[in-house]
């Protein structure tokens, strides 16, 4: 027998008077313990309708969020641990993605910040590490240098984690970064409209799209 499906997270946000300020919070809860046992992982209760409340990534069952892109936390729904990731907390920072390394078996975050001339370079953080994020620099291809010069956004549509590799849509290009030997590659898109979006498909990398009525989708051959 199929079961309705039901989300893992919740994100709430609740009225608190005439003002724009409401409780914006994320509650997790086991879909087969019923909808109103629900367990309160996070709460800002400083929260505004002018200060976005986003989702950035997820991995494993964590899941990165900021409040107004700038207080960045990790949080685990499952077991109710979060922790502020104090190295995200900067108007210069912006997160790019969150993976699991396999060799070390710790979460990393991969992140850029712009210099003097406004080109992105990339750091890897480690999650709960008190080391200070490390410096990868810019690819060294001066073409895929050219393509991402500007941050990897990780807008509406976040990044996708397969085969030890993140995955980014840029304009007519896929932009690559492999975790195990942190270097950046990209591909031609199948598609170049903005509204396309990466995705796993089965073990594979898909694009999909919706426009006009019609979905479309793409799948990755090899």
């Amino acid at each position: 027998m199929l079961r309705q499906a039901v989300p893992l997270v919740t994100f709430i946000g609740q009225a608190r008077d005439s003002s724009d300020e409401v409780v914006a919070a994320v509650d997790g809860f086991d879909p087969w313990q019923g909808l109103g046992e629900r367990r309160s992982v996070l709460r800002f209760i400083d929260y505004k309708c002018s200060r976005p409340f986003q989702i950035h990534a997820s991995c494993d069952g964590l899941i990165v969020l900021s409040l107004a892109c700038h207080r960045f936390y990790i949080c685990n729904p499952a077991t109710l641990q979060w922790m502020q990731l104090l190295a995200l907390t900067n108007g210069n920072t912006m997160f790019c993605g969150l993976y699991r390394h396999p060799s070390s078996d710790k979460y990393h975050i991969l992140l850029c910040r712009p210099d003097c001339y406004r080109f992105y370079h990339y750091y890897i953080l480690k999650v709960g590490s008190s080391e200070n994020a490390r410096n990868i620099g810019q690819p060294a291809d001066s073409e895929l240098k050219k393509v991402i010069k500007c941050r990897l956004k990780d807008n509406s549509y976040p990044s996708v984690l397969l085969h030890d590799c993140l995955h980014w849509k840029k304009q007519e290009r896929v932009i690559v970064f492999n975790i195990m030997d942190e270097s950046f590659s990209c591909m031609s898109s199948p598609m170049h409209d903005k509204a396309a979006h990466i995705l796993q498909v089965d073990g594979t990398l898909g694009m999909g799209h919706v426009g006009d009525g019609i979905a479309k989708l793409w799948v990755l051959e090899d």
